[in-house]
């Protein structure tokens, strides 16, 4: 009996969000974009809220997961689809360009890439469909806060076990720029790349033994 070949993995070169793909953070973006957009729809009692769950985290009395939270509830009854799409556009512009051609060049050579990010999916998934990456993990809205979780920490890196669980694809390369990652990045340790990290980061996956840097 001749054995059937096995297919090769597809590799799969997983990239951050904010701070590693973008220059900047998509968070504080959509902080600034969301009340001066509800302004020009007309929804001025929705922009009160909105600036109101800001200033209390600005103040540091609410966590950044609840704010974050009640902002998506509030977008998510107040924006369409296009709205959506036009705060994702507006995020191309603060791609990082370095970023962005090392992944190219995986994408070139037959590699799937993936953002993965703690960042809303509302904003995330036509964010990678305009920048033409493949696919994407992110944060669901979910209707009670209780069940609001992140992917951030050990989250990502279960999700992209999950996507590794298909048979069909293997870890060739995981660029980020924040200590979050860690769980990640001391599970792909040879295929990390660092991309700008505080020098706090930066000194937690030193104490990793990750230290490779593509910025």
């Amino acid at each position: 009996m001749v054995e059937r070949l096995q297919k090769p993995l597809i590799p799969l070169c997983v990239v951050d969000l904010d701070g590693t793909l973008l220059t900047g953070n998509s968070m504080k973006f959509l902080m600034l974009w969301l009340p001066k957009e509800l302004w020009r729809k007309r929804m001025p009692l929705k922009a009160a809220q909105a600036s109101y769950w800001i200033a209390l985290r600005g103040a540091r009395l609410v966590s950044h997961r609840r704010m974050k939270w009640h902002l998506a509830r509030i977008a998510n009854r107040s924006l369409s689809d296009n709205d959506w799409n036009r705060f994702a556009a507006s995020l191309l512009q603060a791609v990082n360009p370095t970023v962005m051609a090392h992944i190219a060049s995986h994408k070139s050579k037959g590699a799937c890439i993936c953002v993965a990010s703690a960042a809303m999916t509302e904003y995330v998934e036509p964010f990678s469909s305009m920048a033409g990456i493949d696919k994407q993990l992110s944060t669901p809205f979910t209707e009670r806060y209780s069940d609001y979780t992140e992917l951030r920490g050990i989250r990502k890196l279960q999700a992209i076990h999950n996507l590794l669980a298909s048979g069909i694809y293997r870890v060739s390369c995981f660029l980020t720029d924040h200590s979050d990652d860690l769980p990640t990045a001391a599970a792909y340790p040879a295929e990390t790349l660092l991309v700008n990290p505080s020098a706090a980061s930066a000194a937690r996956f030193a104490e990793a033994g990750i230290t490779n840097r593509l910025l």
